[in-house]
């Protein structure tokens, strides 16, 4: 029970976690707080605390900062802990944080001795590198050193931190608390006494005093730890473990469980899990079968804590195994569309097919429970429904989608495989070339002479579908067209007439999104979507006179607004995801032969003309009252769209008012109601690019129901992050997978994703408006529209109405 009168942890349940920041004096312990919780100032209290999600629960992190004269290593190597942090009595330590400085070769002088208690106790402990952005040059720190006092057996970890990157300060509090947790699932896991007793023994000896302690003390005290210590073996003083892990899947464990930004890569943790328990005398006998499993599962995609783990990126073998695993967190729910998505930029498909196969045929080599293993692979192929139902473009090369084939059919010999062959099957009979095809890494340019080594091998296929189907015939690399028509059939060697998804909806949320509106119904397909944004084309037939102005303003503004909603939502809907990223990554010539951009672009010039037409209709008439009356309208208009959260056609309407050749009608602006100008201000300011339209990311990602993007602010978004990284980074392993910059394009695709799937109720089309819209024949040249407004209110003119006061001339 914690002693600590901490205002984040109230009665009721609420889990604590407390970590000790541990470092010698001014190596960077307040800074790290601040930055790994997120603190807007530095605490004067030597105790921070903070609420997260942890195994989903609420729970507190608490972090004390505490320097080496503050506790005692016995002549037994064990730690003993101050009685009291600041004014609080020190509760359990959960983990520690070692810090050091890389630039001060004095702040590791402890270091050694402290690591090897800590690992003797079993308290899970990550050592800290401050200022590792410095030049390698320049380090105080023998790096080799370092690495040794972290190598396997003593179940520590090293992770460097810089100020530059607040995230790693993070992440630091992410790795202990996976460690923290799988500890206390071993515990949980195990039903041995001996396993608690250890943990109460070493809950009681971290707080005990004794006098061979005094007598062999390593740091010198502080005055404020110099207090005589009590005895705390009460049972009241273990902090009691986390609960929620007894239903979960020992494999599905995820690489951490703290709900922060994470960005590394993967490597084995069965140390982690193990190696600190072995100073534990009590974790014996059955606890062995739990660590082992734990090892195996989390061994594959925990994350790398080595050297320079900031910068290197990760390895497509790594990313593979995050896609695979159990998601639990929302990083982790987000990662599978992104990395479907993206991963084209640096892999093909087949790479990974082979690596999807080459895993599900791994689970069934492990020694897993039945249940364990069937909800892994079931978990795999649900993977794979999503990446051919939202991409079979990435299937079309006839090797891939033989691949694939086989192994699919091979799933039908099973009953527990019934439901994912009969969903997935479907998407690859309508499979055909399109822009994903052979955009980016793609599987055409592979010659015959090395299908067998970049290919899945078909021996792989069939063992992974091994006795999947024992009956069918052996197929290899070479095999021929014939060979392939006959074994899976004439209708699904040959590529389907169909050239897109069966819907533009992704599979994972079509139940949830078919069942907000029959206007869905309309739009259930991609290739419907794009046929009807076709018919939307802009075609200037009618002249822009005062007939078309006079209609324009007899129609109420929820109508013209709904009909703008309308356009957008169809146009909108035709575009898929990819769409954008070729858009910003592809050379001119070649988005000329990207069939599916043209549905983005129409969208963006839907954007233009938009504009064009506010201004247009505006400036269309002589005097101000008239085109007072314009403006005030089309500020109203701008008010239902915000309301209907169409921030495209907002952005539009706010583009054309705030046109040069509109702001500058003093005039016309004078007459518009103080009320109306107030109003169409709140628009401004939600839609303006301060602190980089923070107003309108925080309305855009606040907004649950049906919405339509600002679409130039993503575009910009996505060139920024596209133009700025690099795909690849290099370091002392060679070359790497930069999953940072994916990650920032990835926030953008999801937010498009998820609000493609939550479609607008019926929209009654409304011919009117859009006659107006559409076929309007206007200009469309900034110039001109700028010699319109000088003719209606020449240089000056508007100032010249306007009360002056001479003040120098009296």
């Amino acid at each position: 029970m914690s002693e600590f009168a901490d205002p984040c942890a109230k009665a009721g349940g609420v889990h604590e976690v407390t970590l000790a920041v541990l470092g010698a004096p001014a190596v960077g312990k307040s800074t790290f707080v601040r930055s790994s919780l997120d603190l807007k100032k530095a605490s004067t209290s030597p105790v921070s605390s903070k609420k997260v999600s942890l195994e989903g629960k609420i729970s507190v992190v608490r972090l004390l900062e505490l320097g080496f004269g503050d506790v005692e290593i016995t002549a037994n190597q064990n730690v003993l802990w101050p009685t009291k942090v600041g004014d609080h009595n020190t509760p359990i330590i959960d983990g520690v944080l070692a810090l050091y400085n890389v630039m001060d070769q004095g702040s590791i002088f402890h270091i050694p001795a402290l690591l090897k208690a800590l690992s003797k106790d079993g308290i899970p402990t990550v050592l800290v590198s401050a200022k590792s952005d410095s030049p390698r040059g320049s380090w105080e720190v023998d790096h080799d050193m370092v690495q040794e006092l972290c190598s396997p057996g003593t179940g520590i970890e090293s992770f460097p931190v810089s100020l530059s990157a607040p995230e790693t300060h993070k992440r630091c509090i992410s790795i202990i608390l996976r460690n923290i947790m799988l500890k206390r699932r071993v515990a949980l896991l195990s039903p041995s006494p001996r396993t608690t007793t250890t943990i109460d023994s070493q809950a009681g000896s971290s707080r005990r005093a004794t006098s061979t302690g005094r007598d062999s003390e390593v740091f010198p005290r502080s005055d404020r730890s110099r207090d005589s210590r009590k005895s705390s073996d009460s049972g009241d003083e273990l902090v009691s473990p986390i609960r929620g892990m007894e239903d979960l899947d020992p494999g599905d464990l995820p690489p951490n469980h703290f709900d922060v930004p994470i960005k590394g890569q993967a490597s084995d943790t069965s140390n982690i899990i193990s190696d600190p328990l072995q100073g534990s005398r009590g974790v014996q006998g059955s606890s062995v079968a739990a660590k082992d499993l734990l090892s195996a599962q989390n061994s594959k995609y925990a994350e790398t804590e080595d050297d320079d783990a900031k910068e290197l990126g990760v390895t497509f073998e790594d990313l593979v195994d995050r896609l695979l695993a159990q998601p639990m967190s929302k990083s982790d729910s987000k990662f599978a569309a992104i990395f479907l998505c993206l991963y084209r930029k640096f892999a093909p498909p087949s790479s990974l097919i082979k690596a999807i196969v080459h895993r599900f045929e791994g689970l069934n080599d492990r020694d897993l429970p039945h249940l364990n293993r069937k909800t892994s692979q079931l978990r795999y192929l649900n993977i794979l429904r999503d990446w051919a139902s939202d991409y079979p473009g990435d299937f079309a090369h006839p090797l891939t989608r033989r691949l694939v084939t086989i192994f699919v059919q091979g799933l039908a010999a099973f009953p527990e495989y019934a439901i994912p062959n009969k969903e997935i099957s479907p998407h690859l009979d309508v499979v055909a070339d399109d822009d994903d095809t052979q955009w980016a890494c793609s599987d055409k340019s592979r010659s015959r002479a090395n299908t067998t080594e970049s290919f899945l091998t078909m021996s792989s296929v069939q063992s992974a579908a091994s006795t999947l189907n024992a009956d069918s015939p052996t197929l290899t690399a070479d095999s021929s067209t014939e060979d392939v028509v006959e074994h899976i059939g004439p209708e699904k060697a040959q590529p389907a007439r169909i050239s897109g998804p069966p819907s533009f909806v992704p599979s994972n949320s079509r139940s949830e999104s078919q069942s907000n509106g029959s206007f869905q119904t309309l739009l259930n397909t991609l290739e419907n979507a794009q046929r009807q944004a076709q018919l939307l084309t802009p075609i200037p037939r009618n002249s822009l006179t005062k007939v078309q102005w006079h209609q324009f303003m007899e129609i109420p503004e929820e109508k013209i607004a709904r009909e703008l909603t309308r356009i957008d939502w169809v146009m909108y809907c035709s575009i898929r995801p990819r769409d954008l990223i070729r858009h910003v990554s592809l050379a001119i010539d070649q988005k000329e032969k990207c069939k599916s951009l043209e549905h983005f672009n129409r969208m963006i010039h839907q954007f233009n003309h938009v504009a064009f037409w506010v201004a247009n209709v505006i400036l269309l008439r002589d005097k101000p009252k008239h085109r007072a009356r314009a403006l005030e309208k089309f500020m109203s208009i701008a008010w239902k769209l915000r309301y209907l959260n169409n921030y495209n056609s907002l952005g539009a309407v706010i583009s054309g008012i705030n046109s040069i050749a509109v702001h500058r009608l003093a005039q016309t602006r004078e007459l518009i109601p103080a009320p109306a100008q107030k109003q169409f201000m709140r628009l401004e300011i939600l839609m303006g690019s301060q602190k980089s339209h923070s107003a309108y990311r925080l309305a855009w990602t606040n907004t649950p129901t049906q919405r339509i993007p600002f679409l130039p602010l993503h575009l910009r978004d996505l060139v920024l992050a596209e133009q700025g990284n690099r795909t690849y980074v290099v370091g002392a392993e060679g070359e790497r997978i930069n999953w940072k910059k994916f990650e920032i394009m990835g926030e953008v695709i999801i937010g498009i994703q998820k609000s493609q799937e939550v479609s607008y109720p019926t929209i009654n089309k409304n011919e009117e408006v859009q006659r107006l819209v559409l076929d309007g024949r206007f200009c469309e040249d900034e110039d001109e529209l700028y010699e319109r407004s000088i003719q209606l209110e020449g240089q000056g003119l508007g100032e010249s109405t306007k009360k002056k006061f001479n003040w120098f001339q009296r």
